[in-house]
């Protein structure tokens, strides 16, 4: 399902999805259950990535965070309005996804080992989800690129990953999880805070 996805603040995004290497470089103790290289990390539930996005600003400075489902869909669609960055079909060749009665790799790639999409950004589409900062709302659109109050505690988690068939990875593709599941599969990339935002989610992660 399309939607209209507009950000109008500046918006810097991760090219790639937080890898191993990056991972353990910030996290103590580092990802246990990766190799430790370029491959996305995983086993990652939403809290562990918020601790990420906050001990990574402690150390540079700066203020990373997870994106917001609308900043997410903006980034991923690089201007299309297809089902996915590449037209209105996805196969193996452009994203690690699952295809049914097909030859599967069945585990995470090296983040860059297909195109990117328009505007750079590799893997939005397959390899790992990765977390929003957002609830899962069912009124999300209708409040652009904000977080904002919900009754779920649910979050929205995007992308599709090796595990996932195509539909699974659709630009549009909402889809919700429990922000305490860590599987191999899930994991994030981050943004870089430009100016002042309103209504952030402030969460209940520590830096523990």
């Amino acid at each position: 399902m399309a939607h209209a996805a507009e950000v109008s603040d500046g918006l810097w995004v991760g090219i790639t999805e937080i890898t191993e290497h990056q991972w353990s470089m910030v996290m103590d103790p580092p990802h246990s259950r990766g190799s430790g290289g370029d491959r996305p990390a995983g086993f990652v539930d939403w809290f562990a990535a918020r601790r990420f996005c906050r001990r990574l600003s402690k150390m540079d400075g700066l203020e990373y965070r997870l994106p917001t489902e609308t900043e997410w869909e903006y980034c991923c669609r690089a201007g299309t309005t297809t089902r996915y960055a590449f037209g209105d079909t996805l196969g193996q060749s452009q994203a690690n996804i699952l295809v049914v009665d097909g030859i599967n790799i069945g585990q995470t790639t090296k983040v860059k080992s297909y195109q990117p999409n328009a505007w750079g950004l590799y893997d939005m589409h397959g390899n790992v989800r990765e977390w929003c900062q957002n609830r899962m709302d069912e009124d999300y659109y209708t409040c652009w690129g904000r977080t904002k109050g919900s009754s779920s505690n649910w979050r929205a988690i995007r992308g599709g990953d090796f595990k996932s068939v195509a539909v699974s990875a659709e630009s549009g593709r909402r889809i919700a999880a429990d922000p305490s599941w860590e599987p191999e599969q899930y994991g994030l990339r981050i943004v870089l805070q430009q100016g002042k935002r309103e209504h952030d989610e402030v969460g209940t992660a520590t830096d523990n």
